[in-house]
């Protein structure tokens, strides 16, 4: 082989090897960092890891406009969407009690004028909770849908959009809480940088999202049901979302595994084998037993039982002054 001919196909392999590394242009959702690798498709969406900060992300990430839409219809939270998880959330809310009670247990009794804030705080049962153990509480919540149930229902105090838009108080809140929230954030970094910034030094953050290292999602790799765009949109293992908390001022003080794949999405995976299951239709069927308590307790019990431990929940505190969001997004 001639010295050219060489020369050409040693340039191709290294442009080719460019490509792999740098996603095709694809930036990491997280750190902006360009050193990134394909990871798995699902349909027309493209996932990656970025070398940085070991995140996994959707490429193409789509447009805040595309996502206000599919959160702010009626579609989401009324089952009409592919994953319509919020469509059995009542029944889903009970298999999560114990949740609620673990992470209030962990983060202690609140200290007078201590506030509790939860990001995505979708119908208001963990507000609810918290506010039973005396919390000052406060939701913010993106569908309009969702935090009009959970002010006629428990009577919360919510606030519609996102927490990036609020415009809150530094330093005045002791708790901010996300929980599933931070998958589907096009931005998540910001996100916990503003979470810094309202909160007290020594204050809490608490994150509930899915564990792309768990043992459960690595055994299933793309047939994860958790891995879901354009609704799910970043995936953090232990060591992505230590990462995510240190550069936004915070110090991971426990992480819990808990179970995250219960009986809807099961239901799900039975519905994509087989087509002539619907999905939407049981899901209805099973929110409909909210009107037998027995029913509902069972199905919540169930859900447990089915569930892998395939989620975190992350207690981290804030160990340095928040950055300010926007010039934090200057500086990326």
């Amino acid at each position: 082989m001639g010295a050219d001919r060489r020369g050409q196909l040693l340039a191709r392999r290294a442009v080719s090897t460019a490509a792999r590394t740098s996603g095709g242009g694809s930036r990491c959702a997280v750190c902006s960092s360009a050193s990134v690798r394909p990871w798995g498709r699902r349909e027309s969406y493209e996932l990656f890891r970025c070398v940085s900060c070991c995140a996994v992300f959707t490429h193409p990430m789509p447009s805040a406009a595309e996502l206000l839409q599919l959160y702010t219809t009626g579609q989401y939270f009324q089952g009409g969407s592919k994953a319509g998880y919020a469509a059995g959330y009542d029944v889903t809310a009970q298999s999560q009690s114990a949740l609620y009670r673990m992470i209030l247990d962990r983060i202690g009794p609140p200290e007078s004028a201590a506030k509790l804030l939860e990001v995505g705080c979708a119908e208001g049962h963990f507000l609810d909770a918290a506010r039973r153990r005396g919390w000052d509480v406060c939701g913010i919540e993106l569908s309009p849908i969702a935090a009009e149930v959970a002010r006629s229902k428990f009577g919360l105090r919510v606030l519609e959009g996102h927490l990036d838009a609020q415009g809150l108080e530094s330093s005045s809140c002791s708790v901010v809480v996300l929980l599933d929230v931070i998958e589907h954030l096009r931005d998540p970094a910001r996100t916990v940088r503003t979470a810094a910034r309202v909160l007290r030094p020594g204050g809490w953050i608490v994150i509930k999202t899915p564990d792309i290292g768990s043992a459960h999602a690595r055994r299933l790799g793309m047939r994860w049901p958790q891995i879901k765009p354009p609704e799910h949109l970043v995936y953090f293992d232990a060591g992505s979302m230590t990462n995510l908390m240190r550069a936004c001022g915070f110090e991971v003080d426990r992480r819990h595994m808990v179970g995250g794949t219960g009986i809807l999405a099961a239901i799900r995976r039975c519905s994509l084998d087989r087509p002539a299951l619907s999905c939407p239709r049981t899901i209805r069927a099973l929110v409909a037993l909210k009107r037998v308590r027995w029913l509902a307790w069972l199905v919540a019990q169930a859900s447990l039982l089915l569930g892998r431990r395939d989620s975190m929940v992350v207690f981290a505190r804030k160990v340095w002054p928040g950055v300010d969001a926007d010039t934090a997004a200057g500086e990326r």
